[in-house]
């Protein structure tokens, strides 16, 4: 789960279609750097949910800090300013013989997006009890499954 940190002030600083252009290029920005199976999703307002399937939670963690990364170092340019952007990230993992429901999974990872920001925001937030270390780095079987070949977007492209 993402939540793009301060679009309150965003929309306030810079009216609602630069708040709409901001979701727009922060979404773009994701999709070009995640796999082709991965399917990103408007949670709600400014919040995003990225369902990776097949992957483990140190796959997730590590796919997320990138997404984090890519959008923090790729301002957006609103109404002649640069403006960085930024999200807190709360990931989690399903277990194949894990009993939650849907909306217990959802609300599990939703704790971890509020740690995130509670923490200071721009963040990834999961059971670090469960993963060692976690980087940017793209492993070789991801690289072949990025839907761009791992680039970035220029502002406004897809």
């Amino acid at each position: 789960m993402i939540d793009l940190d301060h679009f309150k002030r965003l929309n306030d600083d810079y009216g609602h279609e630069a708040g709409n252009k901001a979701l727009q290029w922060s979404s773009s920005l994701w999709r070009s750097n995640i796999r082709r199976i991965d399917m990103p999703c408007r949670y709600g307002g400014e919040e995003f949910s990225i369902i990776l399937p097949g992957s483990r939670l140190t796959q997730a963690a590590r796919a997320a800090e990138r997404l984090r990364v890519a959008l923090e170092d790729a301002p957006l340019r609103l109404n002649g300013d640069v403006v960085t952007l930024t999200a807190s990230f709360g990931v989690d993992a399903y277990g194949e013989r894990e009993t939650l429901t849907v909306e217990g999974f959802i609300q599990r990872t939703d704790q971890y997006l509020l740690e995130a920001k509670s923490r200071g925001r721009n963040r990834v937030c999961f059971d670090e009890s469960k993963v060692r270390g976690v980087s940017t780095e793209v492993m070789a079987d991801e690289r072949e499954a990025l839907i761009w070949g791992g680039g970035t977007v220029e502002n406004g492209g897809r």
